[in-house]
């Protein structure tokens, strides 16, 4: 019987995040240091990083990349769950994040609220914690 992938979130340090800043950016992604930053893992291998912004009972997911060769597989929106989590255990009411037209589905059918469409093509969603 083979075993399940594994799927997880750990926070990384600003050197990880910096070393994929420029492919990152080439899709129209930023990395900011105010933020505390997560590593997704896929079996211990790095797929992808996401940011959380923490701002009182608020806080904003940002600068998700995916590594390419990694997209299309279902493990982003893992992933995030897993990200979510950590972010409602601590304290936070309300989860929003800015999404592309690469993201916005995934969030839809994770169960995020369309809170704004900007004309630019990004799509503000929100999540609520209701515990």
């Amino acid at each position: 019987m083979q075993n399940k992938p594994a799927i997880s979130v750990k926070e990384i340090a600003w050197e990880i995040v910096a070393k994929y800043e420029l492919a990152a950016k080439n899709e129209g992604l930023s990395f900011a240091k105010n933020s505390v930053y997560h590593g997704f893992y896929y079996n211990d291998i790095l797929f992808g990083i996401g940011a959380l912004l923490y701002r009182g009972k608020v806080c904003t997911f940002k600068s998700h990349f995916v590594f390419p060769p990694f997209r299309k597989r279902g493990l982003y929106g893992k992933a995030f769950l897993l990200q979510k989590e950590i972010a409602f255990s601590k304290g936070i009411r309300y989860l929003y994040g800015n999404c592309t037209k690469m993201s916005v589905g995934t969030h839809i059918r994770l169960g995020a609220e369309v809170v704004e469409e900007f004309r630019n093509g990004i799509t503000r969603v929100r999540y609520e914690n209701i515990q």
